[in-house]
């Protein structure tokens, strides 16, 4: 899969124009990759006012709930401290795509989120539940929402 991709591209098109959805894609076995898609997403996307984003893992069969345990205890707390508005937390276990979670953050604008994640990204302790915490996962996939005109958040 292109490393950005939008519904409506051109194929030979891996930019997005602003305003368009689009969809971050990494393996996790190149955790590289996690920067080099949030430049290039920063750099080609405009924010608007409230964003969510919207973040989908799927986890290595057999270890959902070790990483839910790690997360709780080491993960969660330190988001919440950063982050700030989790909008929701979902796991997908019964019906679709086993072992996967599904969890939202919002953000008055993309600056807003850049800088709070920044912010996480100097916590020693969010690194070290990264090193935990990253080899239990196959893949991410993010999205960034905007509001559609006729939305008023609650």
């Amino acid at each position: 899969a292109p490393l950005l991709h939008r519904s409506s591209a051109a194929p030979h098109s891996t930019l997005p124009q602003p305003g368009h959805a689009v969809f971050l894609r990494r393996d996790l076995r190149q955790p590289a990759d996690y920067f080099a898609n949030l430049q290039i997403f920063f750099h080609h996307i405009q924010g608007q006012a409230m964003i969510v984003d919207h973040r989908t893992y799927a986890v290595k069969p057999g270890r959902l709930n070790d990483y839910l345990e790690l997360y709780a205890a080491e993960g969660y707390p330190l988001q919440l401290k950063y982050l700030g508005r989790n909008i929701g937390w979902y796991v997908s276990n019964d019906i679709g795509p086993l072992s996967q979670l599904v969890h939202m953050w919002a953000y008055d604008s993309l600056a807003d989120r850049e800088a709070r994640r920044a912010e996480l990204m100097k916590d020693p302790g969010w690194l070290a539940f990264l090193q935990k915490g990253m080899p239990m996962l196959d893949s991410m996939e993010n999205k960034v929402l905007r509001p559609a005109p006729f939305f008023q958040a609650p």
